[in-house]
């Protein structure tokens, strides 16, 4: 009877860049008082650089998120900045996910963009604080 071993990657990855919290790696301006079109753009720059997505993984993101954050200046009546993204509640993402449903959206589709919307609204909380 022969055994199977789990088989190892030959080599060492190389450790992944870290870059500092407080740092907006896109624009250069300081994260506080940020809108929400910075604060997207520096999470895909991030997204990119730390944890190696493709580019297609990047475009959808950014797609997924900017029908988001259309939609959440259209609901507020003006640009979200971290603050009013810090305070969003779950019925504002539903007024959002229905929008998409009345709009034609699966619901994977919906699915896919809710999956983009939490990750982009973690990493705020994780890099700025808040309850989002």
């Amino acid at each position: 009877m022969t055994r199977h071993l789990p088989r190892r990657p030959f080599g060492r990855v190389a450790p992944q860049a870290r870059f500092p919290r407080d740092a907006c790696l896109n624009s250069g301006r300081p994260l506080k008082g940020m809108d929400g079109a910075a604060a997207l753009s520096a999470w895909l720059d991030t997204l990119a650089r730390e944890r190696r997505a493709s580019a297609n993984t990047i475009e959808a993101y950014r797609s997924d998120l900017s029908l988001f954050l259309g939609f959440m200046t259209r609901h507020l009546g003006e640009e979200p900045d971290l603050a009013a993204l810090a305070a969003l509640r779950p019925l504002d993402i539903r007024a959002f996910l229905a929008e998409r449903a009345r709009e034609g959206d699966g619901n994977a589709t919906r699915a896919r963009r809710l999956a983009a919307v939490r990750g982009f609204l973690r990493h705020l909380a994780r890099r700025h604080g808040g309850g989002t």
